[in-house]
Parts: C-alpha cells; sequence; structure tokens
C-alpha cells in the first residue's frame, strides 16, 4: 500500500515539475511585448497626478530648481490659453522625508497654520507629478510639506501668475 502511494506521488511530482516550467513559459509568450494604453493614463492615477506628457499649448510662469536635503526638485507653473493653471513637480530622486505632500494655502495664511490647507496630491516615489489647478487655488502659495510632521519643505508663491484677481 505505501510503496503504491510513493509510486504515484513521485509520477504525480514528476508531471508538476515538468509541467509548470512548460506553462510558465506559454504564459510568458502570451503577454504583449508593451502595456495595451490608449494613448492617456488611467482617470485614477490622472486624478493622483500622474501625467504621461504636459498638455500642448502651456505658457511658462514660474519655471525653479529648488534643493530639499541632497535633491534636486524642478518646479514648473504654466497656464494655458484658457487661464487655467499647471503645476509639475520633478524630483531628481525620491525625496529623504515620509509622504510629501502637496498642499495649496491662501495668501493671507502662514505656512504654519495647514489646518485649512487644501491637498493637492503627493510627491512619493521618484516619477514627475503634474496637475491641473483648480480655479479656487489663484494667489496663495504651493507648499511642499512632510506628511508626517506638517514640516515645510518648499514654499512656491503663485503671485505674479496674472491670476491673483481670481481668488476666492
Amino acid at each position: 500500500m505505501i510503496t503504491s502511494r510513493r509510486r504515484w506521488h513521485r509520477r504525480l511530482i514528476s508531471a508538476i515539475s515538468i509541467g509548470l516550467p512548460l506553462l510558465a513559459a506559454a504564459a510568458l509568450l502570451q503577454r504583449p511585448d508593451r502595456p495595451i494604453a490608449g494613448g492617456s493614463a488611467d482617470p485614477l492615477f490622472e486624478s493622483m497626478g500622474y501625467r504621461i506628457s504636459s498638455p500642448p499649448g502651456l505658457q511658462s510662469l514660474i519655471q525653479e530648481t529648488r534643493r530639499v536635503d541632497a535633491t534636486n526638485i524642478d518646479l514648473e507653473l504654466s497656464r494655458n490659453p484658457a487661464n487655467q493653471l499647471w503645476l509639475r513637480i520633478t524630483p531628481q530622486r525620491e525625496l529623504p522625508v515620509s509622504d510629501p505632500l502637496v498642499l495649496w494655502v491662501k495668501g493671507d495664511q502662514q505656512s504654519k497654520d495647514l489646518s485649512k490647507a487644501k491637498l493637492i496630491g503627493s510627491l512619493a516615489g521618484s516619477d514627475s507629478r503634474s496637475w491641473w489647478l483648480p480655479e479656487t487655488m489663484r494667489g496663495g502659495s504651493v507648499l511642499l510639506v512632510s506628511g508626517n510632521d506638517a514640516h515645510t519643505l518648499i514654499q512656491l508663491p503663485l503671485k505674479n501668475t496674472g491670476l491673483e484677481g481670481a481668488e476666492t
């Protein structure tokens, strides 16, 4: 009885050891060479700031490079012909802080009081992030803060954009 079970198990293990690599190879051959995308990113990722490329027809308003610890961060603020603001933040590498957040505060708020700040998005990772800023985010400042201790890393004033009168 035990010998017959051992023989059956040996055959089963042999079949699995031959069959699994063949199935894995067949699955890899069925994979497409490149991701299937319709030319635009997933709306969920777009709402979180992931963009494939900048939209056409943007006029640059602010282009700066700031330094946070040992990381350079490129900041670009542009607007399109319809006066919508486009914010792009590109870190050279991942920031040495946990949960870096991009916030907006009104012009009369102190950067230390973040209770009324509006969240634009997260800058976790080392990829470039871009956002369309809503109409309500005119004037004021864009802040890059450490999410854990709400320490302000970068403050980018949105003055000189030519759209300060629309602040609400």
